[in-house]
This record gives structure tokens, sequence and C-alpha cells, in this order.
């Protein structure tokens, strides 16, 4: 069994200027929902790109350019997959973490790890994951995590995130 782990960051970790801090995602449990998924996002991509003036293949849709409707469309496409939300409320988060950014990126690795493991006791929980195959035990775990300097998807090896994590999960 291969899971595969697709995130990505969304705010600025900065207690100064922002309140909330958010990583979202979705979860494949098997290569085949994640291929199929994958098809279905890339033809509405495409259907979409030239609305916005893409020309360039390598367009990336951002969702501060989208008009609302197609921003909702592209989300409800995803109603029958498995998404997640960690929002960290950066207000509760100690001071000292902001202080270099080794410990904040230490901070938002250990972050995502909790956030991924509550979602594995979620999924366990509604029947769609045995208990023995946890996010973390299951060889092969793709976890992919969006860069903060990339438009695309690099690998990236992802460790956890903590405290003031709430997870927003819609349909497991």
């Amino acid at each position: 069994m291969s899971i595969f782990v697709y995130g990505d960051e969304s705010g600025v970790f900065d207690a100064a200027h922002h309140d909330a801090f958010v990583f979202g995602g979705l979860v494949f449990l098997n290569k085949e929902a994640r291929d199929a998924e994958y098809r279905r996002f890339i033809a509405a991509e495409r259907k979409l790109a030239p609305l916005y003036g893409a020309t360039d293949r390598n367009f990336e849709l951002k969702a501060c350019r989208l008009k609302n409707k197609h921003k909702a469309g592209l989300f409800r496409s995803t109603n029958h997959c498995i998404r997640y939300a960690f929002v960290v409320d950066q207000r509760n988060v100690n001071e000292n973490i902001f202080s270099s950014k080794k410990s904040k990126q230490r901070y938002l690795d250990y972050v995502y790890k909790v956030g991924l493991k509550r979602v594995s006791g979620r999924l366990i929980q509604a029947g769609k994951l045995k208990p023995s195959k946890t996010l973390f035990r299951v060889r092969p775990l793709h976890s992919i995590r969006r860069a903060h300097h990339s438009n695309r998807w690099p690998v990236r090896a992802s460790r956890g995130h903590r405290a003031g994590v709430q997870v927003r999960d819609a349909q497991l």
C-alpha cells in the first residue's frame, strides 16, 4: 500500500503582522486515485488557463487571480477526496520560535507532522486506514509539500508540527 500526501502552505509565519498560518492538501490511499485526480485537475487547469491569459503550458493558476466561481468549482472538484487543513493561530505560538529562521522552520515541520498524525487517526476512525497502516508506518509514504520559492511540486521530506494546531478536514 502506498499513501500519497500532497500539501501546500498559505500565509506568512510572522506573528507581528499575521494571526494565522495554514497548511492544506490532499491524501490519496493508492496510486490509481492519485493519478485519476491528477488527470482531472490538469484537464480543469487547461480549461481555465486561457481565460486568464495563459499561453505557456507551465502556467499555474493562482487563487488570488481566479474568479470566485472558478475557485469554488476547483474546490468542489475535490469533494470526493480526502482533504486536510492545519491552522496555526500564531498568537498562541511561543515568541522564541520567531527568533530565527531555523526555529520557525522546525516548528512548521513539527506542526505538519502532528497534523498528519491527526489525519491518520481520523482515517483510522473512519475505517479508511487500518491501525497498523498509519501514515508514518506505511512504506512507501510519499509526502510532497510545496516549497515557498517554487511554482511546482518538489518532493520534500516532511517532519511534523504542533501547539495551537487545529485539524479541519472535509469528508474523510
